[in-house]
């Protein structure tokens, strides 16, 4: 009764998560991009330029895209909750998963820094630091999650040859 209560609660807050990632694709991002590029419009036939447009466009598609790798953790992490409910934390496959979870973190925080660090350069975002701030602490997650997967890794060793001795 214990796990299922934990790993409900787990489950809920990963959900919760999902949401919000969601939220912040959906209207953070074009708001905070869009803040930059266009400003507030004047009335005029058409007041955004080619250059703004193309600025705007290629910040969205690439904050979009480096949001793939987190999505995909919380996924991870939601399949995770299924060994923790059999009791099965400690096995090869839940490692596995964290692994994944790490590369997938790592993959997508050196691509966010690197990308608003070149934002900086071609002045497109004021974002750009509390993005690269983000982008550190997906690293430091990315660390978290490759230190879990060894202590797992490990632990299942021990466990199978527990049960070998058995």
């Amino acid at each position: 009764m214990k796990n299922r209560l934990i790993v409900g609660l787990i489950r809920v807050s990963i959900i919760f998560l999902f949401a919000v990632g969601l939220g912040i694709c959906a209207l953070w991002y074009p708001f905070s991009i869009s803040l930059d590029t266009v400003g507030v419009v004047q009335d005029g036939p058409d007041p955004i330029t080619l250059a703004q447009r193309i600025s705007f466009w290629m910040q969205l598609i690439f904050m979009w895209a480096v949001s793939v790798p987190c999505f995909y953790t919380l996924h991870l992490f939601f399949r995770s909750t299924g060994y923790a409910k059999h009791d099965e934390v400690f096995c090869r496959e839940n490692a596995r998963l964290y692994r994944k979870a790490a590369i997938a973190l790592l993959v997508g925080s050196v691509a966010l820094i690197a990308g608003n660090v070149l934002f900086i350069f071609l002045e497109w975002n004021s974002f750009a630091t509390v993005y690269i701030v983000l982008g550190a602490v997906g690293f430091v997650c990315a660390l978290a999650c490759y230190v879990v997967y060894r202590y797992i890794l490990k632990a299942a060793a021990i466990q199978e040859e527990n049960d070998s001795i058995l």
